[in-house]
């Protein structure tokens, strides 16, 4: 059903030619498909083009699916193809998420409202909610391990360079973290998250179809680099790999579940990094 041919790898660091890997595709990363339903599977709104969106997207460490969607925030959790909870919570609107030990997080941000919740991730029941974390505008925003990082396109708006973080219970951390220096010095790539002491980052390449990549150490060299096939695993949600949100993309555990669409079908691709960077 796939081509073997999905994951290129480059080792840029030894200035090696890139190379086919020769296993079996199914050895490479495995897909689950689940429909997309807001009653009983994956719960989405659609934009006003009619593209289909979902806010809110993480994985737990026993490899469950977290979806978060709709026009009132509506939790759907799969172990593969088996929904296991299914729970709306009508005075929120959905928002990017974050699952960190029993605890799953969400961020409401419409109508500039800036709301952090928690649930209990094992049943979904509301624990509590920190409201209004921040009382000024931002453009974009994304949980770090325990955090959240706030980007503004005018510096001036925020404490510190690159942005304003705050932690799991809303409080604004005034120390800047070195990752974020790193961050910083990686703008126009997705910061992933971390494996084996180094860092992982992706870009698009809508040119030649791929998504790239990056695994460099704590000083920002360029150990590996990889490229995944898009016509293997769907079509983004917004229509075009050029507007694809990164929260569709996330690095738990060395493996990397990438979410996107095939009609009325949400995908999970997920790769093991072992496998997508290793070397003949």
């Amino acid at each position: 059903m796939f081509k073997s041919s999905i994951l290129t790898i480059c080792l840029l660091s030894k200035l090696i030619a890139p190379t086919y890997l020769s296993q079996k595709t199914a050895d490479l990363y495995k897909q689950i498909r689940i429909p997309l339903n807001i009653e009983t599977g994956v719960p989405f709104s659609k934009d006003h083009e009619g593209e289909y969106y979902i806010e809110g997207f993480d994985i737990d460490e026993l490899g469950n699916l977290y979806f978060l969607g709709g026009s009132v925030a509506t939790l759907s959790v799969f172990s593969g193809n088996k929904n296991i909870i299914h729970k709306k919570y009508v005075q929120y609107t959905p928002g990017q998420m974050h699952v960190k030990n029993d605890l799953l997080y969400f961020f409401e941000s419409k109508n500039n409202k800036n709301n952090l919740i928690i649930l209990n991730k094992r049943n979904g029941v509301q624990i509590k909610t920190y409201k209004k974390i921040l009382d000024k505008g931002f453009d974009s925003y994304r949980f770090l391990d325990s955090t959240i990082l706030f980007s503004y396109l005018d510096n001036s708006l925020a404490p510190q360079e690159g942005g304003s973080e705050y932690s799991l219970s809303g409080e604004l951390i005034k120390k800047k973290n070195n990752l974020l220096n790193l961050i910083e010095a990686n703008k126009g790539f997705e910061f992933l998250g971390g494996w084996n002491s180094n860092f992982v980052f992706g870009k698009f390449d809508s040119d030649i179809k791929k998504y790239n990549l990056y695994l460099k150490n704590v000083d920002g060299k360029l150990i590996a680099s990889a490229s995944i096939v898009l016509k293997d695993i769907g079509k983004s949600f917004c229509g075009d790999y050029d507007c694809a949100p990164q929260e569709h993309r996330k690095l738990k555990n060395g493996v990397l579940y990438m979410l996107n669409r095939d009609k009325t079908d949400a995908i999970v691709s997920i790769f093991q990094l072992e496998k997508v960077f290793e070397t003949k």
